[in-house]
């Protein structure tokens, strides 16, 4: 074997070496972003099924109490409920769960000031612009 075939056979393995790292790389890459993507699945079918569970609560209870106490107790649920609901809605899987939330939102509008989701926002809200 003379040099320059023993140089251009080594350039050829340092090449195939560069391209397997770059595969393998790419491989890591995928299989990470496939894994973070099944365990965010997984974590956002858990939270549905906590907002399920805590729906179901409010419903049964709200069923057992005067109006003035339901609206207490939607007004103090209401916050915790839409922060779940937000990390894990997706339209075509979270509709039913959506009118569930709207029907609690709609609810808590209609009843007095200090059981009313939207004025206790709009309190908030001018208390930081005001202090």
């Amino acid at each position: 074997e003379s040099r320059s075939d023993f140089v251009k056979r080594q350039h050829k393995e340092r090449e195939a070496r560069e391209r397997k790292r770059i595969r393998d790389k790419a491989a890591t890459t995928i299989q990470a972003v496939y894994r973070s993507h099944r365990c965010l699945l997984t974590f956002q079918e858990e939270l549905r099924k906590v907002f399920d569970k805590r729906s179901a609560d409010i419903s049964k209870v709200g069923a057992l109490l005067p109006v003035d106490k339901k609206a207490k107790f939607v007004h103090l649920a209401l916050v915790s409920l839409m922060r779940l609901f937000a990390f894990f809605f997706a339209p075509k899987l979270d509709g039913a769960r959506f009118a569930a939330l709207k029907d609690l939102l709609v609810f808590s509008a209609q009843q007095p000031l200090a059981s009313n989701i939207f004025e206790a926002a709009i309190a908030d809200a001018d208390a930081k612009r005001l202090g």
